[in-house]
Protein backbone atom coordinates (compact mmCIF):
# COMPACT_ATOMS: atom_id res chain seq x y z
CA UNK A 1 0.00 0.00 0.00
CA UNK A 2 2.99 2.57 0.91
CA UNK A 3 4.24 1.68 -2.79
CA UNK A 4 1.03 2.55 -4.69
CA UNK A 5 1.19 5.98 -2.53
CA UNK A 6 4.70 6.69 -3.48
CA UNK A 7 3.68 5.71 -7.08
CA UNK A 8 0.14 7.90 -6.81
CA UNK A 9 2.01 11.29 -5.82
CA UNK A 10 5.22 10.57 -8.10
CA UNK A 11 2.78 10.08 -11.12
CA UNK A 12 -0.10 12.32 -10.11
CA UNK A 13 -1.94 9.44 -11.29
CA UNK A 14 -5.29 7.34 -9.55
CA UNK A 15 -4.49 4.21 -8.50
CA UNK A 16 -6.49 1.16 -8.57
CA UNK A 17 -6.39 -2.80 -7.50
CA UNK A 18 -8.76 -5.35 -9.16
CA UNK A 19 -9.31 -8.41 -7.79
CA UNK A 20 -10.38 -10.58 -10.82
CA UNK A 21 -11.79 -13.40 -9.33
CA UNK A 22 -13.89 -11.44 -6.55
CA UNK A 23 -14.30 -8.19 -8.25
CA UNK A 24 -13.19 -6.36 -5.71
CA UNK A 25 -11.62 -2.73 -6.91
CA UNK A 26 -9.93 -0.44 -4.64
CA UNK A 27 -8.49 2.95 -5.44
CA UNK A 28 -6.00 5.55 -3.83
CA UNK A 29 -6.87 8.99 -2.81
CA UNK A 30 -6.28 10.52 -6.29
CA UNK A 31 -9.66 9.35 -7.43
CA UNK A 32 -10.54 12.55 -5.59
CA UNK A 33 -7.96 15.00 -5.98
CA UNK A 34 -8.74 14.23 -9.90
CA UNK A 35 -12.48 13.12 -10.10
CA UNK A 36 -14.56 14.62 -7.33
CA UNK A 37 -15.18 11.61 -5.90
CA UNK A 38 -14.87 10.60 -2.48
CA UNK A 39 -13.76 7.40 -1.31
CA UNK A 40 -16.72 6.28 0.74
CA UNK A 41 -18.65 6.61 -1.92
CA UNK A 42 -16.50 5.07 -4.48
CA UNK A 43 -16.83 1.59 -2.99
CA UNK A 44 -15.07 -1.48 -3.60
CA UNK A 45 -16.72 -2.93 -6.74
CA UNK A 46 -15.06 -2.70 -10.14
CA UNK A 47 -19.19 -2.03 -11.29
CA UNK A 48 -18.18 1.26 -10.16
CA UNK A 49 -16.02 1.85 -12.10
CA UNK A 50 -17.28 0.36 -15.40
CA UNK A 51 -20.31 2.57 -14.95
CA UNK A 52 -18.53 5.46 -15.38
CA UNK A 53 -16.59 4.64 -18.26
CA UNK A 54 -18.38 6.93 -21.42
CA UNK A 55 -21.57 4.15 -22.86
CA UNK A 56 -19.46 4.98 -26.23
CA UNK A 57 -16.44 3.51 -24.74
CA UNK A 58 -17.46 1.02 -22.47
CA UNK A 59 -17.65 -1.81 -24.48
CA UNK A 60 -14.49 -1.56 -26.25
CA UNK A 61 -12.82 -1.08 -23.52
CA UNK A 62 -14.26 -3.95 -21.51
CA UNK A 63 -13.75 -6.60 -24.14
CA UNK A 64 -10.16 -5.53 -24.29
CA UNK A 65 -9.47 -6.23 -21.15
CA UNK A 66 -11.00 -9.79 -21.42
CA UNK A 67 -8.95 -10.00 -24.87
CA UNK A 68 -5.88 -9.74 -22.51
CA UNK A 69 -6.36 -11.65 -20.04
CA UNK A 70 -7.94 -14.42 -22.29
CA UNK A 71 -4.51 -13.94 -24.55
CA UNK A 72 -2.21 -14.03 -21.48
CA UNK A 73 -0.74 -10.35 -21.74
CA UNK A 74 0.90 -8.69 -18.97
CA UNK A 75 0.07 -5.51 -19.78
CA UNK A 76 -3.16 -3.72 -20.70
CA UNK A 77 -3.53 0.08 -21.76
CA UNK A 78 -6.95 2.08 -22.62
CA UNK A 79 -7.91 5.08 -23.83
CA UNK A 80 -11.61 6.32 -22.86
CA UNK A 81 -14.02 8.57 -21.51
CA UNK A 82 -14.31 9.17 -17.82
CA UNK A 83 -17.05 10.57 -15.73
CA UNK A 84 -16.42 13.07 -12.67
CA UNK A 85 -18.10 13.44 -9.95
CA UNK A 86 -19.62 16.77 -11.30
CA UNK A 87 -21.16 14.61 -14.45
CA UNK A 88 -18.32 16.18 -17.07
CA UNK A 89 -16.26 13.56 -19.04
CA UNK A 90 -12.11 13.56 -18.82
CA UNK A 91 -10.50 12.03 -21.47
CA UNK A 92 -7.97 9.49 -19.69
CA UNK A 93 -5.40 6.97 -20.30
CA UNK A 94 -5.73 3.53 -18.20
CA UNK A 95 -2.79 1.38 -17.81
CA UNK A 96 -2.65 -1.79 -15.97
CA UNK A 97 -0.49 -5.01 -15.54
CA UNK A 98 -1.97 -8.20 -15.01
CA UNK A 99 -0.72 -10.58 -12.11
CA UNK A 100 -1.33 -14.41 -13.18
CA UNK A 101 -1.01 -17.22 -10.72
CA UNK A 102 1.00 -20.86 -11.08
CA UNK A 103 -1.43 -21.76 -14.05
CA UNK A 104 -1.15 -18.72 -15.72
CA UNK A 105 -4.70 -17.57 -15.06
CA UNK A 106 -5.01 -13.04 -14.62
CA UNK A 107 -5.79 -12.89 -11.07
CA UNK A 108 -5.45 -9.38 -10.15
CA UNK A 109 -4.86 -6.41 -12.79
CA UNK A 110 -2.76 -3.57 -10.79
CA UNK A 111 -3.31 -0.01 -12.57
CA UNK A 112 -3.24 3.78 -13.01
CA UNK A 113 -5.15 6.54 -14.54
CA UNK A 114 -4.03 9.75 -15.96
CA UNK A 115 -6.05 12.48 -16.79
CA UNK A 116 -5.29 13.60 -20.52
CA UNK A 117 -8.19 16.34 -20.93
CA UNK A 118 -5.99 19.16 -21.40
CA UNK A 119 -3.44 17.43 -23.49
CA UNK A 120 -6.38 16.22 -25.84
CA UNK A 121 -8.01 19.32 -25.78
CA UNK A 122 -4.44 20.73 -26.78
CA UNK A 123 -3.88 18.06 -29.36
CA UNK A 124 -7.59 19.06 -31.26
CA UNK A 125 -7.11 22.69 -31.56
CA UNK A 126 -3.77 21.82 -32.76
CA UNK A 127 -5.73 19.73 -35.11
CA UNK A 128 -8.14 22.56 -35.98
CA UNK A 129 -5.49 24.76 -36.47
CA UNK A 130 -3.67 22.47 -38.78
CA UNK A 131 -6.68 21.94 -40.63
CA UNK A 132 -7.57 25.75 -41.05
CA UNK A 133 -3.82 26.52 -42.35
CA UNK A 134 -3.87 23.53 -44.63
CA UNK A 135 -7.67 25.13 -46.12
CA UNK A 136 -5.74 28.54 -46.37
CA UNK A 137 -2.56 27.36 -47.80
CA UNK A 138 -4.15 24.98 -50.52
CA UNK A 139 -7.11 27.66 -51.32
CA UNK A 140 -5.52 30.73 -51.17
CA UNK A 141 -5.82 33.08 -54.25
CA UNK A 142 -2.15 33.22 -54.35
CA UNK A 143 1.02 31.07 -54.52
CA UNK A 144 2.13 30.08 -50.62
CA UNK A 145 4.95 27.47 -50.29
CA UNK A 146 6.99 26.01 -47.10
CA UNK A 147 10.78 26.26 -48.21
CA UNK A 148 13.45 24.70 -46.35
CA UNK A 149 16.58 26.43 -45.26
CA UNK A 150 18.28 25.30 -47.86
CA UNK A 151 15.93 26.37 -49.80
CA UNK A 152 14.25 23.44 -51.23
CA UNK A 153 10.51 23.72 -51.75
CA UNK A 154 8.90 21.23 -48.88
CA UNK A 155 5.18 22.39 -49.78
CA UNK A 156 3.76 24.30 -52.58
CA UNK A 157 -0.17 25.05 -53.26
CA UNK A 158 -1.67 24.90 -57.01
CA UNK A 159 -1.98 28.82 -57.15
CA UNK A 160 1.86 28.73 -57.08
CA UNK A 161 2.30 26.02 -59.19
CA UNK A 162 0.33 27.89 -61.54
CA UNK A 163 2.01 30.67 -61.31
CA UNK A 164 4.94 29.54 -61.98
CA UNK A 165 3.91 26.83 -64.67
CA UNK A 166 5.00 23.78 -62.97
CA UNK A 167 3.26 20.83 -61.20
CA UNK A 168 3.57 19.63 -57.75
CA UNK A 169 5.88 17.03 -58.24
CA UNK A 170 8.34 19.39 -60.64
CA UNK A 171 8.62 22.46 -58.06
CA UNK A 172 9.18 19.79 -54.81
CA UNK A 173 12.24 18.48 -56.52
CA UNK A 174 13.58 22.35 -56.96
CA UNK A 175 14.94 24.50 -54.89
CA UNK A 176 13.52 28.18 -55.08
CA UNK A 177 16.70 29.86 -56.60
CA UNK A 178 16.25 27.68 -59.61
CA UNK A 179 12.99 29.34 -60.27
CA UNK A 180 14.56 32.89 -59.59
CA UNK A 181 15.56 35.21 -62.59
CA UNK A 182 19.91 35.19 -62.69
CA UNK A 183 19.88 39.19 -61.82
CA UNK A 184 17.95 38.53 -58.89
CA UNK A 185 19.21 35.60 -56.93
CA UNK A 186 22.05 37.55 -55.08
CA UNK A 187 19.54 40.31 -53.42
CA UNK A 188 17.35 36.61 -52.46
CA UNK A 189 19.98 35.07 -50.98
CA UNK A 190 21.10 38.00 -48.97
CA UNK A 191 17.73 38.76 -47.60
CA UNK A 192 16.89 34.86 -46.99
CA UNK A 193 20.43 35.04 -44.97
CA UNK A 194 19.16 38.60 -43.23
CA UNK A 195 15.95 36.73 -42.17
CA UNK A 196 17.85 34.07 -40.31
CA UNK A 197 20.32 36.51 -38.57
CA UNK A 198 17.16 38.44 -37.38
CA UNK A 199 18.09 41.67 -38.64
CA UNK A 200 14.89 41.48 -40.72
CA UNK A 201 11.53 39.56 -39.61
CA UNK A 202 9.94 39.61 -43.17
CA UNK A 203 11.47 39.39 -46.33
CA UNK A 204 9.14 41.63 -49.03
CA UNK A 205 10.49 41.70 -52.17
CA UNK A 206 9.98 42.42 -55.87
CA UNK A 207 11.50 40.04 -57.91
CA UNK A 208 11.31 38.05 -60.88
CA UNK A 209 10.31 34.32 -61.46
CA UNK A 210 11.04 32.00 -64.79
CA UNK A 211 8.22 30.41 -65.60
CA UNK A 212 8.74 26.35 -67.10
CA UNK A 213 8.16 27.61 -70.53
CA UNK A 214 11.09 30.30 -70.13
CA UNK A 215 8.55 33.41 -70.07
CA UNK A 216 9.42 35.88 -66.71
CA UNK A 217 6.88 36.48 -64.21
CA UNK A 218 6.59 39.10 -61.56
CA UNK A 219 5.35 38.84 -57.96
CA UNK A 220 5.56 40.28 -54.72
CA UNK A 221 7.67 37.75 -52.61
CA UNK A 222 6.32 37.84 -48.68
CA UNK A 223 9.04 35.76 -46.55
CA UNK A 224 8.97 34.79 -43.41
CA UNK A 225 11.05 32.61 -41.01
CA UNK A 226 9.25 29.88 -38.80
CA UNK A 227 10.93 28.75 -35.34
CA UNK A 228 10.17 25.76 -33.66
CA UNK A 229 9.65 25.10 -29.67
CA UNK A 230 13.09 25.76 -28.87
CA UNK A 231 13.48 28.99 -31.00
CA UNK A 232 15.88 27.19 -33.63
CA UNK A 233 15.35 28.19 -37.34
CA UNK A 234 12.67 25.69 -38.74
CA UNK A 235 11.85 26.87 -42.26
CA UNK A 236 10.81 29.56 -44.13
CA UNK A 237 6.89 30.22 -45.16
CA UNK A 238 6.00 32.52 -48.69
CA UNK A 239 3.49 34.31 -50.38
CA UNK A 240 4.01 35.35 -53.63
CA UNK A 241 1.52 37.61 -55.77
CA UNK A 242 1.77 37.72 -59.55
CA UNK A 243 1.94 41.30 -60.63
CA UNK A 244 3.10 40.78 -63.89
CA UNK A 245 0.30 42.56 -65.50
CA UNK A 246 0.82 45.99 -63.06
CA UNK A 247 4.67 45.99 -64.03
CA UNK A 248 3.80 45.64 -68.00
CA UNK A 249 1.09 48.26 -67.41
CA UNK A 250 4.06 49.86 -65.18
CA UNK A 251 6.67 49.86 -68.42
CA UNK A 252 4.04 50.77 -70.92
CA UNK A 253 3.30 54.04 -68.62
CA UNK A 254 7.40 54.73 -68.84
CA UNK A 255 7.67 54.48 -72.37
CA UNK A 256 4.45 56.60 -72.76
CA UNK A 257 5.95 59.02 -70.16
CA UNK A 258 9.36 59.23 -72.23
CA UNK A 259 7.74 59.58 -76.06
CA UNK A 260 5.62 62.30 -74.54
CA UNK A 261 8.82 64.49 -72.92
CA UNK A 262 10.51 63.18 -76.17
CA UNK A 263 7.89 65.24 -78.23
CA UNK A 264 7.35 68.12 -75.59
CA UNK A 265 11.25 68.64 -75.77
CA UNK A 266 11.11 68.57 -79.81
CA UNK A 267 8.10 70.64 -80.19
CA UNK A 268 9.89 73.53 -77.29
CA UNK A 269 12.71 73.22 -79.44
CA UNK A 270 10.43 73.79 -83.02
CA UNK A 271 8.60 77.26 -81.10
CA UNK A 272 12.04 78.30 -80.06
CA UNK A 273 13.59 78.25 -83.62
CA UNK A 274 10.14 79.84 -85.12
CA UNK A 275 9.97 82.50 -82.48
CA UNK A 276 14.01 83.24 -82.82
CA UNK A 277 13.05 83.19 -86.75
CA UNK A 278 9.84 85.36 -85.98
CA UNK A 279 12.89 87.53 -84.21
CA UNK A 280 14.56 87.78 -86.70
CA UNK A 281 12.26 89.27 -89.21
CA UNK A 282 11.05 91.47 -86.82
CA UNK A 283 14.20 92.93 -86.85
CA UNK A 284 15.05 92.98 -90.60
CA UNK A 285 11.37 94.17 -91.04
CA UNK A 286 12.08 97.29 -88.34
CA UNK A 287 15.30 98.10 -90.17
CA UNK A 288 14.06 98.43 -93.51
CA UNK A 289 10.66 100.52 -92.58
CA UNK A 290 12.91 102.77 -90.88
CA UNK A 291 15.64 103.18 -93.27
CA UNK A 292 13.36 103.30 -96.37
CA UNK A 293 13.21 106.36 -97.99
CA UNK A 294 9.38 106.23 -97.97
CA UNK A 295 6.36 107.11 -96.18
CA UNK A 296 5.57 103.99 -94.42
CA UNK A 297 2.56 103.26 -92.32
CA UNK A 298 0.86 100.14 -90.31
CA UNK A 299 -2.74 99.85 -89.79
CA UNK A 300 -4.08 97.49 -87.47
CA UNK A 301 -7.89 97.43 -88.64
CA UNK A 302 -8.98 95.07 -86.24
CA UNK A 303 -7.76 97.35 -82.89
CA UNK A 304 -7.47 101.10 -85.01
CA UNK A 305 -3.61 101.36 -84.07
CA UNK A 306 -1.57 103.15 -86.66
CA UNK A 307 2.09 102.86 -86.98
CA UNK A 308 4.31 105.54 -88.88
CA UNK A 309 7.46 105.39 -89.67
CA UNK A 310 10.14 108.77 -88.82
CA UNK A 311 9.82 109.12 -92.79
CA UNK A 312 6.58 109.26 -92.76
CA UNK A 313 6.19 112.15 -90.06
CA UNK A 314 9.27 114.23 -91.99
CA UNK A 315 6.82 114.18 -95.39
CA UNK A 316 4.08 115.45 -93.21
CA UNK A 317 5.60 117.90 -91.26
CA UNK A 318 4.84 116.57 -87.92
CA UNK A 319 7.05 114.73 -84.88
CA UNK A 320 5.94 112.37 -82.69
CA UNK A 321 5.56 114.24 -80.00
CA UNK A 322 2.75 116.47 -81.14
CA UNK A 323 0.88 114.28 -83.07
CA UNK A 324 -0.47 110.87 -82.74
CA UNK A 325 -1.15 108.96 -85.83
CA UNK A 326 -5.03 108.21 -86.50
CA UNK A 327 -6.91 107.16 -89.31
CA UNK A 328 -9.10 109.79 -88.98
CA UNK A 329 -6.06 112.31 -88.31
CA UNK A 330 -4.51 110.82 -91.84
CA UNK A 331 -7.39 111.63 -93.56
CA UNK A 332 -7.16 115.43 -92.54
CA UNK A 333 -4.12 115.61 -94.79
CA UNK A 334 -5.70 114.35 -97.67
CA UNK A 335 -7.03 116.36 -100.50
CA UNK A 336 -10.66 117.44 -100.71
Amino acid sequence: EDRYLLVARATNEAIWDNELITGKQTWNGAIQTMFGYRLEEVGEEARWWEERIHPEDRERVLSNIDVAVQNGEEMWSQEYRFRRADGAYSTVVDRAYLVRDAEGRAVRMIGSIADITERKRAEEELKESAGRFRSTFENAPIGMALVSLDNRYLRVNQAFCDMLGYSQEELLSRRSLEVTHPDDREASTARTQALLEGSIDRDLLEKRYIRADGSIVWAISSVSLVRDSQGDSAYFVGQYQDITERKHAEEEIHQLNESLEKKVEERTAELEDAIAELRESEERYALVVEGSNDGIFDWNIRTGDLYWNDRLFEMFGLSRSEFTPTFEGFLEFVHP
